[in-house]
């Protein structure tokens, strides 16, 4: 689907406190992330300063943000929950200016989604991508564009990348591969030795002289 861009100033919510927005999780002066809009529920909460309305997806989306709408397939609860998070994280694509928001199961048509995240056992992901064995994989050819996790990877970390926490490796994964989906980004290198490795950089492969980070900022 297109991105919208809000051009407006977003403000920082004033709250401290940690609290849930819909399936977001605030933290300390972090951005004003979105409540969802369930069919079910009569109750829509007062949009947080910084965020504006945006009718049938969400309620609040921060300003000035591009939009990505995606959906998963294959994880469980936890595992969803775990990829919502990263991508609300300002560490990651919201520091590079997306907004990237889970679409409620009733949206069932591919042609309002920005991307589409699957988790595939080795099995398949060798059948359907014989040229990358042991990688997870984003089709950029697809609308929306494709990202197939690999279940091995998800499952344990891969010993050539350097990561020590499954967590931090996952949420390298996540980045790097909505990266290719949303902006068509190109594989980066590690350019400056002792530096942390770019999201970019294909970090199951290993870092060289750079240091595993799952992160932008």
């Amino acid at each position: 689907m297109p991105t919208s861009v809000l051009n407006l100033t977003l403000s920082d919510a004033s709250d401290k406190s940690t609290t849930t927005c819909g399936s977001f999780r605030r933290l300390n002066k972090s951005l004003a992330f979105v409540q969802y809009s369930h069919p079910s529920m009569d109750t829509i909460t007062k949009c947080l300063p910084g965020t504006v309305p945006i009718a049938g997806i969400v309620n609040c989306l921060p300003l000035a943000m591009k939009l990505a709408l995606y959906q998963t397939d294959g994880f469980n609860p936890d595992d969803r929950g775990f990829i919502q998070v990263v991508l609300a994280d300002r560490r990651g694509w919201l520091s590079q200016g997306w907004a990237c928001i889970a679409a409620p199961p009733s949206m069932r048509s591919d042609k309002d989604l920005t991307f589409r995240i699957s988790l595939l056992s080795d099995q398949d992901m060798d059948q359907k991508f014989p040229d990358f064995k042991g990688l997870s994989v984003c089709d950029m050819s697809k609308n929306p564009s494709h990202i197939y996790l690999r279940m091995s990877n998800w499952g344990r970390v891969p010993k050539a990348s350097g990561y020590s926490s499954l967590a931090e490796y996952r949420t390298y994964l996540v980045n790097h591969e909505v990266g290719h989906a949303i902006e068509k980004r190109e594989h980066a290198t590690c350019s400056v030795p002792g530096s942390k490795a770019p999201v970019m950089m294909q970090q199951t492969k290993g870092t060289g002289e750079c240091t595993p980070y799952p992160w932008f900022v």
